[in-house]
């Protein structure tokens, strides 16, 4: 916790987070308490007279059970409220649906994930991204570009030596659903077989011959701090949302143990996507030879 001096804007922002607070039924002590912070830190921000950080100020609103969007709105107007203190150049301009996860990611010691139909976000290559986007048909075409540019930019914490460390659980299904081309898809895999080599990074295999075993009806995530309660983020095509209740982080390290069980270890997962680069290669050497002819 910084402390400064107080705004009128900084106060204003306080007095709405304690309402918010107040909404919970939770007094300032105990929603300290839950969140691993001391008592004087909250009290201090809901007086507009500390900077908290916008990690700090996540776990909170998630916490009072803001939705995604919400969030966006606050992290954004918290912004405002610190500045000249606080700077984030080029944060406003990430697309709504990736400022939030960016952030939570970026203080991560750990990230567990699990994707049932396409490659993870943080896996994927620029072309790749730009034909799921194009191809789902459900972001307007002149948002195309920055959303990829996006993507690829919160790549940058996949460190080979700092970084959080990272677990990607993968559906075999990811690897069959052909996005983009044959071509797009070997470049898509080639880029996790590299990946798959840092030391900082697990991708396993979630084999299809498990069946209903590994049929989750959403992508999950566990991003996990070295002082602070995790937050599990979910997402479908209809919803985001993050929580930081005992019973949905206790449900997340479920799926992950089982996930644990089902997926094939980190050298045969690497055998397997090998195998998946190798036939899309075979196809496009005959489109090749035609164009040739």
């Amino acid at each position: 916790m910084t402390s400064t001096d107080s705004t009128a804007s900084s106060r204003e922002l306080g007095d709405e987070l304690r309402r918010l607070r107040d909404m919970t039924g939770l007094d300032s002590a105990l929603m300290a308490d839950r969140l691993g912070w001391h008592s004087t830190t909250l009290t201090q921000w809901e007086l507009g007279r500390a900077r908290i950080t916008e990690l700090d100020l996540l776990r909170f609103l998630v916490h009072c059970g803001l939705e995604p969007h919400a969030i966006d709105g606050f992290v954004v107007r918290h912004r405002l409220a610190v500045e000249p203190y606080l700077s984030r150049p080029g944060c406003d301009r990430l697309p709504e649906n990736l400022r939030t996860l960016t952030l939570a990611e970026a203080a991560a010691e750990s990230i567990t994930s699990f994707d049932l139909a396409t490659i993870p976000g943080l896996l994927q290559t620029e072309d790749y991204a730009r034909a799921l986007l194009d191809q789902l048909g459900l972001t307007p075409p002149d948002e195309v570009g920055p959303a990829v540019r996006a993507r690829v930019a919160r790549q940058a914490m996949l460190r080979p030596y700092s970084g959080p460390f990272c677990t990607f659980f993968i559906h075999e299904n990811a690897l069959r659903m052909k996005i983009g081309g044959d071509r797009v898809m070997e470049d898509q895999l080639l880029r996790l077989i590299f990946q798959a080599t840092s030391p900082r990074c697990v991708i396993r295999i979630v084999p299809a011959s498990v069946g209903g075993a590994g049929a989750l009806s959403a992508g999950c995530k566990l991003i996990e701090y070295p002082d602070s309660v995790p937050l599990v983020y979910t997402e479908t095509e209809m919803t985001r949302s993050f929580s930081t209740e005992p019973q949905a982080i206790a449900r997340s390290q479920l799926i992950f143990e089982r996930l644990d069980q089902l997926a094939i270890m980190r050298q045969p997962s690497r055998t397997l996507m090998m195998e998946y680069m190798a036939e899309y290669d075979r196809p496009r050497e005959g489109e090749d030879a035609e164009e040739m002819a």
